[in-house]
Protein backbone atom coordinates (compact mmCIF):
# COMPACT_ATOMS: atom_id res chain seq x y z
CA UNK A 1 0.00 0.00 0.00
CA UNK A 2 1.39 3.55 -1.10
CA UNK A 3 0.53 7.06 0.05
CA UNK A 4 -0.84 8.22 -2.03
CA UNK A 5 -3.16 7.64 -4.92
CA UNK A 6 -5.62 9.02 -7.39
CA UNK A 7 -8.47 7.34 -6.43
CA UNK A 8 -9.77 5.71 -2.90
CA UNK A 9 -12.90 3.02 -3.15
CA UNK A 10 -14.37 2.31 0.22
CA UNK A 11 -16.08 -1.15 -0.27
CA UNK A 12 -15.10 -3.68 -2.03
CA UNK A 13 -18.72 -5.64 -2.78
CA UNK A 14 -19.55 -6.00 -6.64
CA UNK A 15 -20.03 -1.96 -6.74
CA UNK A 16 -16.89 -1.37 -5.33
CA UNK A 17 -14.99 -3.62 -7.85
CA UNK A 18 -17.43 -2.27 -10.66
CA UNK A 19 -16.25 1.48 -10.12
CA UNK A 20 -12.68 0.76 -9.38
CA UNK A 21 -12.10 -1.07 -12.62
CA UNK A 22 -13.41 1.44 -14.17
CA UNK A 23 -11.24 4.22 -13.00
CA UNK A 24 -8.30 1.87 -12.71
CA UNK A 25 -9.06 1.09 -16.73
CA UNK A 26 -9.02 5.77 -16.97
CA UNK A 27 -5.52 5.69 -16.11
CA UNK A 28 -6.49 6.35 -12.09
CA UNK A 29 -3.84 4.70 -9.11
CA UNK A 30 -7.14 3.26 -7.52
CA UNK A 31 -7.15 1.51 -4.22
CA UNK A 32 -9.71 -0.35 -3.01
CA UNK A 33 -10.75 -0.49 1.07
CA UNK A 34 -12.35 -3.64 1.95
CA UNK A 35 -13.32 -4.15 6.17
CA UNK A 36 -13.54 -8.30 5.60
CA UNK A 37 -11.04 -10.49 4.95
CA UNK A 38 -11.45 -10.75 1.07
CA UNK A 39 -13.89 -8.72 -1.34
CA UNK A 40 -17.38 -10.25 -2.20
CA UNK A 41 -19.58 -8.53 0.19
CA UNK A 42 -23.37 -9.56 0.16
CA UNK A 43 -22.47 -12.26 -3.15
CA UNK A 44 -19.82 -13.79 -0.47
CA UNK A 45 -20.33 -17.67 -0.17
CA UNK A 46 -20.85 -19.84 3.63
CA UNK A 47 -19.36 -23.01 3.95
CA UNK A 48 -20.57 -25.81 6.04
CA UNK A 49 -20.05 -29.34 6.70
CA UNK A 50 -18.83 -29.98 3.15
CA UNK A 51 -21.30 -27.86 1.92
CA UNK A 52 -20.98 -24.35 0.25
CA UNK A 53 -23.39 -21.82 -1.34
CA UNK A 54 -24.40 -18.07 -1.83
CA UNK A 55 -24.98 -16.48 1.89
CA UNK A 56 -28.23 -15.12 0.43
CA UNK A 57 -30.71 -16.03 -2.03
CA UNK A 58 -29.29 -12.62 -3.84
CA UNK A 59 -30.94 -12.87 -7.47
CA UNK A 60 -30.01 -9.75 -10.32
CA UNK A 61 -33.57 -8.31 -11.12
CA UNK A 62 -33.66 -6.47 -14.34
CA UNK A 63 -35.85 -4.35 -16.45
CA UNK A 64 -34.56 -5.99 -19.72
CA UNK A 65 -35.67 -9.37 -21.52
CA UNK A 66 -31.68 -10.56 -21.62
CA UNK A 67 -29.04 -10.51 -19.20
CA UNK A 68 -27.25 -9.45 -21.90
CA UNK A 69 -28.57 -6.53 -22.26
CA UNK A 70 -28.94 -5.54 -18.08
CA UNK A 71 -26.91 -2.64 -16.37
CA UNK A 72 -24.71 -5.74 -14.46
CA UNK A 73 -23.72 -6.97 -17.84
CA UNK A 74 -22.50 -3.95 -19.56
CA UNK A 75 -20.40 -2.72 -16.58
CA UNK A 76 -18.91 -6.02 -16.12
CA UNK A 77 -18.36 -5.75 -19.52
CA UNK A 78 -16.44 -2.25 -19.71
CA UNK A 79 -14.27 -3.40 -17.18
CA UNK A 80 -13.52 -6.44 -19.05
CA UNK A 81 -15.42 -9.72 -17.83
CA UNK A 82 -18.13 -11.09 -19.85
CA UNK A 83 -20.33 -12.75 -17.22
CA UNK A 84 -22.06 -16.15 -18.13
CA UNK A 85 -25.46 -15.07 -16.51
CA UNK A 86 -28.49 -17.47 -16.84
CA UNK A 87 -32.36 -16.73 -16.21
CA UNK A 88 -33.71 -17.79 -12.56
CA UNK A 89 -37.28 -19.24 -13.04
CA UNK A 90 -39.33 -17.66 -10.57
CA UNK A 91 -42.54 -19.77 -9.20
CA UNK A 92 -45.74 -18.96 -7.25
CA UNK A 93 -46.40 -21.75 -4.82
CA UNK A 94 -49.94 -22.30 -3.48
CA UNK A 95 -50.83 -24.56 -0.94
CA UNK A 96 -54.18 -25.37 1.04
CA UNK A 97 -56.70 -24.77 -1.74
CA UNK A 98 -59.89 -26.94 -1.62
CA UNK A 99 -59.48 -30.19 -2.82
CA UNK A 100 -55.72 -29.61 -2.99
CA UNK A 101 -53.15 -32.34 -1.30
CA UNK A 102 -49.76 -30.91 -2.37
CA UNK A 103 -48.22 -27.88 -3.66
CA UNK A 104 -49.07 -26.32 -7.28
CA UNK A 105 -46.50 -24.29 -8.98
CA UNK A 106 -47.35 -21.29 -10.93
CA UNK A 107 -44.05 -20.07 -13.58
CA UNK A 108 -43.86 -16.00 -13.52
CA UNK A 109 -42.87 -16.24 -17.29
CA UNK A 110 -41.05 -12.85 -17.55
CA UNK A 111 -41.69 -12.98 -21.07
CA UNK A 112 -45.01 -13.28 -21.34
CA UNK A 113 -45.79 -9.36 -20.28
CA UNK A 114 -49.16 -8.72 -18.93
CA UNK A 115 -50.35 -12.58 -18.95
CA UNK A 116 -48.02 -13.10 -16.38
CA UNK A 117 -49.43 -10.60 -14.26
CA UNK A 118 -53.08 -11.98 -15.21
CA UNK A 119 -51.63 -15.37 -13.71
CA UNK A 120 -50.38 -13.83 -10.59
CA UNK A 121 -53.57 -11.60 -10.23
CA UNK A 122 -55.48 -15.10 -10.11
CA UNK A 123 -53.36 -16.64 -7.87
CA UNK A 124 -52.96 -13.64 -5.28
CA UNK A 125 -56.66 -12.76 -4.92
CA UNK A 126 -57.38 -16.55 -5.51
CA UNK A 127 -60.56 -15.37 -8.40
CA UNK A 128 -59.85 -14.81 -12.36
CA UNK A 129 -60.58 -11.25 -14.08
CA UNK A 130 -63.76 -10.74 -15.68
CA UNK A 131 -63.26 -9.20 -20.22
CA UNK A 132 -63.97 -5.97 -18.16
CA UNK A 133 -60.98 -6.08 -15.63
CA UNK A 134 -58.43 -7.31 -17.97
CA UNK A 135 -59.70 -4.77 -19.98
CA UNK A 136 -59.06 -1.88 -16.95
CA UNK A 137 -55.39 -4.10 -16.41
CA UNK A 138 -54.74 -4.16 -19.74
CA UNK A 139 -55.28 -0.11 -20.04
CA UNK A 140 -53.00 0.95 -16.69
CA UNK A 141 -50.28 -1.31 -17.82
CA UNK A 142 -50.16 0.51 -21.46
CA UNK A 143 -50.41 3.71 -19.49
CA UNK A 144 -47.69 2.57 -17.21
CA UNK A 145 -45.25 1.40 -20.04
CA UNK A 146 -45.35 4.39 -22.33
CA UNK A 147 -43.99 6.33 -18.95
CA UNK A 148 -40.37 7.60 -19.28
CA UNK A 149 -38.07 7.47 -16.45
CA UNK A 150 -37.73 11.25 -15.99
CA UNK A 151 -41.56 11.06 -15.41
CA UNK A 152 -41.51 8.43 -13.37
CA UNK A 153 -39.45 10.25 -11.01
CA UNK A 154 -42.36 13.02 -11.09
CA UNK A 155 -43.88 10.46 -9.05
CA UNK A 156 -41.62 9.24 -6.53
CA UNK A 157 -43.84 11.60 -3.79
CA UNK A 158 -46.81 10.09 -4.21
CA UNK A 159 -47.59 7.05 -2.86
CA UNK A 160 -49.11 4.03 -5.28
CA UNK A 161 -52.19 4.00 -3.04
CA UNK A 162 -53.14 7.43 -3.73
CA UNK A 163 -52.43 7.41 -7.39
CA UNK A 164 -54.08 3.63 -8.26
CA UNK A 165 -57.42 5.58 -6.56
CA UNK A 166 -57.40 8.65 -8.76
CA UNK A 167 -56.16 6.72 -11.77
CA UNK A 168 -57.56 2.98 -11.38
CA UNK A 169 -60.82 2.74 -12.23
CA UNK A 170 -61.63 -1.54 -10.97
CA UNK A 171 -61.19 -1.84 -7.13
CA UNK A 172 -60.37 -5.18 -7.91
CA UNK A 173 -57.77 -4.24 -10.11
CA UNK A 174 -56.49 -1.57 -7.25
CA UNK A 175 -56.73 -4.50 -4.89
CA UNK A 176 -54.19 -6.53 -7.35
CA UNK A 177 -51.42 -3.32 -7.37
CA UNK A 178 -51.68 -3.11 -3.60
CA UNK A 179 -51.07 -6.72 -3.14
CA UNK A 180 -47.89 -6.81 -5.36
CA UNK A 181 -46.47 -4.27 -2.58
CA UNK A 182 -46.81 -6.79 0.30
CA UNK A 183 -43.98 -8.71 -1.57
CA UNK A 184 -41.28 -5.71 -1.08
CA UNK A 185 -43.00 -5.88 2.65
CA UNK A 186 -44.11 -2.10 2.83
CA UNK A 187 -47.54 -0.38 2.99
CA UNK A 188 -48.69 0.77 -0.67
CA UNK A 189 -48.96 4.64 0.90
CA UNK A 190 -45.30 4.46 1.12
CA UNK A 191 -44.45 2.77 -2.30
CA UNK A 192 -43.69 5.32 -4.73
CA UNK A 193 -45.91 5.39 -7.66
CA UNK A 194 -43.10 6.18 -9.66
CA UNK A 195 -41.79 3.31 -8.71
CA UNK A 196 -44.44 1.22 -9.35
CA UNK A 197 -44.65 2.85 -13.01
CA UNK A 198 -41.12 2.24 -13.75
CA UNK A 199 -41.23 -1.67 -12.57
CA UNK A 200 -44.47 -2.55 -14.04
CA UNK A 201 -43.84 -1.25 -17.56
CA UNK A 202 -41.18 -2.92 -18.26
CA UNK A 203 -42.97 -6.64 -17.28
CA UNK A 204 -45.79 -5.39 -18.92
CA UNK A 205 -43.50 -5.47 -22.08
CA UNK A 206 -42.22 -8.88 -21.55
CA UNK A 207 -38.98 -6.62 -20.92
CA UNK A 208 -37.88 -7.68 -17.40
CA UNK A 209 -35.80 -11.47 -15.83
CA UNK A 210 -34.00 -12.89 -13.32
CA UNK A 211 -30.64 -14.04 -13.27
CA UNK A 212 -27.60 -15.38 -11.51
CA UNK A 213 -24.32 -16.67 -13.08
CA UNK A 214 -24.98 -19.64 -14.77
CA UNK A 215 -23.85 -22.87 -12.83
CA UNK A 216 -22.15 -20.75 -10.35
CA UNK A 217 -22.70 -19.06 -6.76
CA UNK A 218 -22.21 -15.29 -6.54
CA UNK A 219 -18.67 -15.07 -5.33
CA UNK A 220 -17.39 -17.79 -7.86
CA UNK A 221 -18.88 -17.06 -11.41
CA UNK A 222 -18.89 -12.70 -10.52
CA UNK A 223 -16.87 -11.14 -8.00
CA UNK A 224 -13.93 -13.49 -8.67
CA UNK A 225 -13.70 -12.82 -12.55
CA UNK A 226 -14.29 -9.54 -11.53
CA UNK A 227 -11.75 -9.23 -8.94
CA UNK A 228 -9.00 -10.63 -11.14
CA UNK A 229 -9.91 -8.38 -13.73
CA UNK A 230 -9.50 -5.06 -11.09
CA UNK A 231 -6.28 -6.76 -10.17
CA UNK A 232 -4.81 -6.84 -14.20
CA UNK A 233 -5.94 -3.11 -14.73
CA UNK A 234 -3.65 -2.08 -12.15
CA UNK A 235 -6.22 -1.57 -8.79
CA UNK A 236 -4.75 -2.57 -5.80
CA UNK A 237 -6.71 -4.00 -2.59
CA UNK A 238 -6.46 -4.16 0.97
CA UNK A 239 -8.49 -6.06 2.85
CA UNK A 240 -9.33 -6.77 6.92
CA UNK A 241 -9.07 -2.52 6.85
CA UNK A 242 -11.33 -0.63 8.22
CA UNK A 243 -11.97 2.56 6.93
CA UNK A 244 -12.28 5.18 10.15
CA UNK A 245 -12.95 8.57 8.66
CA UNK A 246 -13.12 9.90 4.98
CA UNK A 247 -10.55 13.23 5.57
CA UNK A 248 -12.40 16.01 4.44
CA UNK A 249 -10.99 19.72 4.84
CA UNK A 250 -13.01 22.86 3.96
CA UNK A 251 -15.31 20.61 1.89
CA UNK A 252 -12.51 19.06 -0.09
CA UNK A 253 -11.57 15.27 -0.12
CA UNK A 254 -8.28 15.18 1.58
CA UNK A 255 -7.97 10.84 1.43
CA UNK A 256 -8.92 8.75 4.30
CA UNK A 257 -7.78 7.23 8.18
CA UNK A 258 -7.73 3.19 8.01
CA UNK A 259 -7.32 1.02 10.58
CA UNK A 260 -5.50 -2.55 9.85
CA UNK A 261 -7.68 -5.05 11.64
CA UNK A 262 -5.40 -7.16 12.69
CA UNK A 263 -2.53 -5.40 14.15
CA UNK A 264 -5.45 -2.23 14.98
CA UNK A 265 -2.75 0.22 13.62
CA UNK A 266 -4.16 3.22 11.67
CA UNK A 267 -2.47 5.05 8.97
CA UNK A 268 -3.74 8.27 6.64
CA UNK A 269 -3.61 7.27 2.94
CA UNK A 270 -4.51 10.43 0.69
CA UNK A 271 -6.34 10.85 -2.27
CA UNK A 272 -8.36 14.18 -4.11
CA UNK A 273 -11.26 11.07 -5.06
CA UNK A 274 -12.37 9.17 -2.85
CA UNK A 275 -16.16 7.07 -3.57
CA UNK A 276 -18.09 5.12 -0.90
CA UNK A 277 -19.19 2.33 -2.16
CA UNK A 278 -20.86 0.79 0.70
CA UNK A 279 -24.24 1.14 1.70
CA UNK A 280 -24.84 4.46 3.09
CA UNK A 281 -26.56 3.06 5.99
CA UNK A 282 -23.58 1.51 6.83
CA UNK A 283 -21.28 5.02 6.31
CA UNK A 284 -23.66 6.97 7.64
CA UNK A 285 -22.67 8.14 11.36
CA UNK A 286 -19.38 5.90 11.01
CA UNK A 287 -16.90 7.65 8.35
CA UNK A 288 -19.50 10.38 6.80
CA UNK A 289 -21.02 12.78 9.35
CA UNK A 290 -24.06 14.91 8.91
CA UNK A 291 -21.93 18.33 8.03
CA UNK A 292 -20.92 16.07 4.80
CA UNK A 293 -24.34 16.35 3.19
CA UNK A 294 -26.50 18.98 1.68
CA UNK A 295 -29.83 19.55 3.41
CA UNK A 296 -31.47 17.87 0.09
CA UNK A 297 -29.13 15.06 0.50
CA UNK A 298 -29.61 14.11 3.92
CA UNK A 299 -33.24 13.77 3.72
CA UNK A 300 -32.58 11.06 1.15
CA UNK A 301 -30.37 9.09 3.58
CA UNK A 302 -32.41 9.73 6.62
CA UNK A 303 -35.22 7.78 4.02
CA UNK A 304 -33.30 5.08 3.51
CA UNK A 305 -31.57 4.94 6.92
CA UNK A 306 -35.53 5.10 8.40
CA UNK A 307 -36.85 2.30 5.79
CA UNK A 308 -33.85 -0.25 5.61
CA UNK A 309 -34.97 -2.65 8.08
CA UNK A 310 -33.76 -6.72 8.14
CA UNK A 311 -35.13 -9.21 6.48
CA UNK A 312 -34.96 -12.86 7.46
CA UNK A 313 -32.95 -15.87 5.52
CA UNK A 314 -33.08 -19.37 7.44
CA UNK A 315 -29.97 -21.66 5.83
CA UNK A 316 -31.25 -25.50 6.52
CA UNK A 317 -28.59 -28.17 5.56
CA UNK A 318 -30.90 -31.81 5.23
CA UNK A 319 -28.59 -34.77 5.41
CA UNK A 320 -31.04 -36.59 3.24
CA UNK A 321 -33.11 -36.02 -0.14
CA UNK A 322 -36.82 -35.14 0.91
CA UNK A 323 -36.52 -31.97 -2.24
CA UNK A 324 -38.13 -33.88 -4.91
CA UNK A 325 -36.00 -33.42 -8.26
CA UNK A 326 -38.92 -31.91 -10.58
CA UNK A 327 -39.24 -29.06 -7.27
CA UNK A 328 -38.45 -25.44 -8.14
CA UNK A 329 -35.79 -23.50 -6.95
CA UNK A 330 -37.36 -20.34 -6.24
CA UNK A 331 -41.11 -20.11 -5.08
CA UNK A 332 -43.28 -17.27 -3.50
CA UNK A 333 -45.54 -19.58 -1.25
CA UNK A 334 -49.27 -18.63 -0.76
CA UNK A 335 -51.56 -20.30 1.75
CA UNK A 336 -55.11 -21.08 1.30
CA UNK A 337 -56.00 -22.63 4.25
CA UNK A 338 -57.82 -20.09 6.34
CA UNK A 339 -59.38 -18.81 2.81
CA UNK A 340 -57.60 -15.84 1.10
CA UNK A 341 -54.24 -16.65 -0.06
CA UNK A 342 -51.30 -15.61 2.47
CA UNK A 343 -47.74 -14.69 1.69
CA UNK A 344 -45.50 -16.99 3.81
CA UNK A 345 -42.24 -15.89 2.38
CA UNK A 346 -40.24 -17.49 -0.01
CA UNK A 347 -38.38 -20.89 -0.68
CA UNK A 348 -35.65 -20.64 -2.37
CA UNK A 349 -33.12 -24.46 -3.18
CA UNK A 350 -29.92 -23.89 -3.98
CA UNK A 351 -29.14 -27.44 -4.27
CA UNK A 352 -31.38 -30.23 -4.90
CA UNK A 353 -34.07 -28.81 -7.32
CA UNK A 354 -35.34 -28.71 -10.83
CA UNK A 355 -32.77 -25.72 -11.56
CA UNK A 356 -29.03 -26.03 -9.82
CA UNK A 357 -28.32 -22.60 -8.26
CA UNK A 358 -24.31 -23.34 -7.84
CA UNK A 359 -24.24 -24.48 -4.70
CA UNK A 360 -22.14 -27.89 -4.19
CA UNK A 361 -22.72 -30.58 -1.23
CA UNK A 362 -21.91 -34.23 0.31
CA UNK A 363 -23.61 -36.69 -1.95
CA UNK A 364 -27.32 -36.90 -1.62
CA UNK A 365 -27.54 -33.76 0.62
CA UNK A 366 -29.63 -30.58 -0.12
CA UNK A 367 -30.10 -27.14 0.90
CA UNK A 368 -33.25 -25.26 2.08
CA UNK A 369 -33.37 -21.49 2.71
CA UNK A 370 -36.40 -20.21 4.15
CA UNK A 371 -36.73 -16.23 3.29
CA UNK A 372 -39.25 -14.12 5.18
CA UNK A 373 -39.70 -10.42 4.77
CA UNK A 374 -38.55 -8.18 7.71
CA UNK A 375 -40.04 -4.20 8.75
CA UNK A 376 -43.32 -3.60 10.49
CA UNK A 377 -44.66 -4.26 7.00
CA UNK A 378 -43.07 -7.60 6.84
CA UNK A 379 -43.94 -10.97 8.65
CA UNK A 380 -42.92 -10.29 11.97
CA UNK A 381 -44.87 -6.86 11.89
CA UNK A 382 -41.57 -5.33 13.53
CA UNK A 383 -39.01 -3.16 12.79
CA UNK A 384 -36.83 -4.82 15.43
CA UNK A 385 -38.32 -8.20 16.56
CA UNK A 386 -37.01 -10.02 19.67
CA UNK A 387 -35.44 -13.56 19.02
CA UNK A 388 -38.97 -15.01 20.51
CA UNK A 389 -40.60 -13.23 18.17
CA UNK A 390 -38.10 -14.89 15.53
CA UNK A 391 -38.43 -18.53 16.50
CA UNK A 392 -42.04 -18.04 16.68
CA UNK A 393 -42.98 -16.94 13.17
CA UNK A 394 -40.14 -19.41 11.69
CA UNK A 395 -41.03 -22.24 13.29
CA UNK A 396 -44.70 -21.57 11.92
CA UNK A 397 -43.37 -21.54 8.65
CA UNK A 398 -40.96 -24.24 9.12
CA UNK A 399 -44.45 -26.80 10.44
CA UNK A 400 -45.95 -25.77 7.31
CA UNK A 401 -42.99 -26.81 5.12
CA UNK A 402 -42.82 -30.01 7.02
CA UNK A 403 -46.52 -30.80 6.89
CA UNK A 404 -47.76 -29.21 3.70
CA UNK A 405 -44.42 -28.75 1.20
CA UNK A 406 -42.05 -31.26 1.75
CA UNK A 407 -42.63 -33.88 3.72
CA UNK A 408 -40.26 -35.41 6.15
CA UNK A 409 -38.16 -31.50 6.36
CA UNK A 410 -37.51 -30.94 9.85
CA UNK A 411 -36.41 -34.80 10.42
CA UNK A 412 -33.90 -34.38 7.57
CA UNK A 413 -32.51 -31.03 8.95
CA UNK A 414 -28.88 -31.53 9.82
CA UNK A 415 -27.94 -28.56 11.18
CA UNK A 416 -29.95 -24.48 10.77
CA UNK A 417 -28.70 -21.41 10.57
CA UNK A 418 -30.06 -18.02 10.69
CA UNK A 419 -29.16 -14.50 9.00
CA UNK A 420 -30.72 -10.96 9.54
CA UNK A 421 -29.45 -9.17 6.60
CA UNK A 422 -30.42 -5.55 5.39
CA UNK A 423 -33.00 -5.73 2.75
CA UNK A 424 -32.71 -6.10 -0.87
CA UNK A 425 -33.56 -2.47 -1.80
CA UNK A 426 -36.72 -2.19 -0.46
CA UNK A 427 -35.64 1.77 0.38
CA UNK A 428 -35.06 2.08 -3.36
CA UNK A 429 -39.31 1.92 -3.80
CA UNK A 430 -39.96 4.75 -0.75
CA UNK A 431 -42.13 7.80 -0.95
CA UNK A 432 -39.73 10.74 -1.17
CA UNK A 433 -39.38 14.40 -3.09
CA UNK A 434 -38.04 13.82 -6.39
CA UNK A 435 -35.51 16.83 -5.50
CA UNK A 436 -34.60 14.92 -2.50
CA UNK A 437 -31.77 12.62 -3.59
CA UNK A 438 -27.93 11.20 -2.96
CA UNK A 439 -26.47 11.23 -6.52
CA UNK A 440 -23.21 9.62 -7.64
CA UNK A 441 -21.35 12.69 -7.16
CA UNK A 442 -21.52 14.29 -3.87
CA UNK A 443 -23.15 17.84 -4.06
CA UNK A 444 -21.54 19.01 -1.03
CA UNK A 445 -18.31 18.28 -0.75
CA UNK A 446 -15.70 18.11 -3.83
CA UNK A 447 -13.76 14.88 -4.51
CA UNK A 448 -16.77 12.86 -3.01
CA UNK A 449 -18.39 10.05 -4.58
CA UNK A 450 -20.93 7.07 -4.03
CA UNK A 451 -21.59 3.78 -5.51
CA UNK A 452 -23.29 0.72 -4.49
CA UNK A 453 -26.99 0.14 -4.31
CA UNK A 454 -27.48 3.05 -2.32
CA UNK A 455 -27.10 6.24 -4.43
CA UNK A 456 -30.28 7.79 -6.75
CA UNK A 457 -30.24 6.67 -10.32
CA UNK A 458 -33.03 7.26 -12.28
CA UNK A 459 -34.92 3.96 -12.92
CA UNK A 460 -36.40 1.78 -10.78
CA UNK A 461 -33.31 -0.50 -10.32
CA UNK A 462 -32.18 -2.40 -6.86
CA UNK A 463 -29.47 -4.40 -5.62
CA UNK A 464 -27.10 -6.26 -8.60
CA UNK A 465 -28.41 -3.85 -11.43
CA UNK A 466 -28.14 -0.74 -9.50
CA UNK A 467 -24.85 -1.31 -8.52
CA UNK A 468 -24.23 -1.74 -12.45
CA UNK A 469 -25.65 1.22 -13.14
CA UNK A 470 -24.20 3.20 -10.55
CA UNK A 471 -21.13 2.36 -10.96
CA UNK A 472 -20.71 2.94 -14.65
CA UNK A 473 -22.85 6.68 -13.76
CA UNK A 474 -20.05 7.50 -10.97
CA UNK A 475 -17.01 6.67 -13.07
CA UNK A 476 -18.31 8.92 -15.94
CA UNK A 477 -18.88 11.27 -13.32
CA UNK A 478 -15.70 11.65 -12.28
CA UNK A 479 -13.98 11.00 -15.56
CA UNK A 480 -16.24 14.35 -16.44
CA UNK A 481 -14.66 16.16 -13.49
CA UNK A 482 -11.34 15.55 -14.09
CA UNK A 483 -11.22 16.81 -17.85
CA UNK A 484 -12.91 19.88 -16.73
CA UNK A 485 -9.77 20.56 -14.35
Amino acid sequence: MKENYDAIVVGGGIGGLITAGLLAKRGLKTLIVEKAPAVAGTCRAIEWGGFRADMIGKVQTAYFAKPEDTWLYRAFEKVGVTPDLGIVERHIMSIGRKGQVKPEFSLFDTGAGSDALIDLHSIMTGFELNPKQKTELERVLNEMGTISEETCKEFLDMGFKEWSEKNVGDIVIQMFFLGTTLLAGLDASDFAAGHMMGAMGPIHKGSFCFALPRGALMEDGLIAPLAKAVEQLGCETITNTTVKKIIIEDKNVEGVWIIDNNTMLSYQVKAPIVVCAVPIYHAFGRFLEEKDFTESELRFVNMIMNGQQEDYWGVYFLKEKVVPDDFPAWSHVFDFRTGGPVYLGDLWIPLGASQWLGATGPKGKQIVVMYMVGGSEGHFEEDYPSYKTLTEQTSQFESIIDSEILPGFLKAVEHRGHLLMPGWGRFSYLTHDPNDTLEVKSKAVKGLYFAGDTPYVLGSLLGLERCGRAGIECADAIARDLERS
